[in-house]
């Protein structure tokens, strides 16, 4: 009878996968091969195609994801890296996440996904927006390791190979990316934001337009507080501000719906106080303009900021309670906590609205 041995090539906990080799299929009892897999090359293996996606194999048992990432499947070996790098089914291993991210990513058709994943981890971060935050790369979920030499496999931080592995997304036109190529160019070698020189603010805003023109929201945030500091050699322009923020508000980003309701708030109190230039005046002309086609097509802060200049008579329009109950109604359906604050206090004192005390705590209930 043939012998065969099985090889051991990977160890996760309660799996162990064995491989084959050196026999035909037919000439193994099936009995003996539950816990086998067929044969394949032990050296890193092609691509193959594929039409799952790294979230398809998350939800997989872990096994088969290993089974298909061993051969060859990029977005597998995508999956199985972010579960090393979240400790996902497995001990949480940073150098093992990057081993399989640069699997799918090296080559001649590199996959954008992995590239992008391994600038992250060059990054020390779990996202652009949180890197920016922090000014540097320092990230609560890498940094309590970040002196030793083991345990989960720390990866450096490395500004150079970060911007190298974005840019080979980037060019694939991976929005992420071309975001984290601006991200990384706008700080200096230790990670700070910096000032740019002409040259290099070009290039930032360059790279951010294109990924929010693919629709980002992170990016679109990005450009909308360029232009409100008038930062990257930016003129300050509040209108095209607003504009940036409201499409990423529209896609649900917290920040800039925030932004656009503080924002919005504000310029509509320079006709309430006094003292607005012409100038200002326009700008709050265009915001306005902006701020009432958003909430017309259902971006619940625009909707907030038209409740409270129909409610307050800012922004140069009659004061109409009514009217300011109706934007505030639309948002608070939306979820919009603010909102629903203003609806119940409309029902519970009449304002806008005839008082209903028994609607104003199902909206209680609803905001709790």
């Amino acid at each position: 009878m043939l012998h065969i041995e099985p090889r051991r090539i990977a160890v996760v906990p309660n799996v162990i996968l064995d491989v084959v080799v050196g026999c035909e299929l037919a000439a193994v009892d099936a009995a003996s091969l539950q816990r086998t897999v067929q044969d394949w090359s032990l050296s890193t293996p092609q691509p193959t195609p594929t039409t799952n996606t790294p979230q398809d194999f998350s939800a997989k048992d872990l096994r088969q994801t290993m089974v298909a990432a061993n051969q060859g499947d990029m977005e597998a070996q995508i999956a199985l890296g972010d579960r090393y790098k979240k400790g996902e089914g497995v001990t949480r291993d940073l150098k093992a996440a990057m081993g399989w991210y640069r699997k799918a990513a090296e080559g001649a058709q590199g996959h954008p996904r992995a590239q992008y994943n391994i600038g992250l981890l060059y990054l020390r971060t779990d996202s652009l927006e949180q890197f920016l935050k922090l000014h540097d790369s320092t990230s609560v979920e890498y940094d309590d390791d970040s002196n030793q030499d083991g345990g989960d496999g720390v990866i450096p931080k490395n500004r150079v190979r970060a911007l190298e592995w974005f840019r080979k997304a980037a060019d694939q036109g991976l929005a992420e990316a071309q975001f984290g190529v601006a991200v990384v160019m706008f700080t200096d070698e230790e990670f700070n934001i910096r000032r740019p020189d002409p040259e290099t603010a070009s290039t930032i805003v360059g790279w951010s337009l294109k990924s929010a023109i693919q629709g980002l929201p992170e990016a679109q945030f990005f450009l909308g507080s360029l232009h409100k500091g008038g930062k990257c050699y930016l003129p300050e322009d509040d209108a095209k501000a607003a504009d940036w923020y409201i499409k990423a508000a529209g896609q649900g980003h917290t920040e800039a719906q925030l932004e656009l309701e503080s924002f919005y708030c504000h310029l509509s109190n320079i006709s309430d106080y006094g003292g607005a230039s012409h100038d200002s005046a326009g700008t709050e002309s265009k915001v306005k303009a902006s701020v009432v086609k958003a909430a017309e097509h259902g971006i619940a802060s625009a909707q907030f900021c038209m409740g409270v200049m129909y409610r307050d008579g800012r922004g140069g329009v009659p004061k109409d309670e009514s009217k300011g109950f109706e934007w505030m109604l639309k948002a608070a359906k939306q979820g919009h906590k603010n909102c629903q604050m203003e609806v119940i206090e409309s029902y519970e004192n009449g304002t806008g609205v005839p008082m209903n005390r028994e609607k104003g705590l199902e909206w209680y209930t609803k905001a709790h």
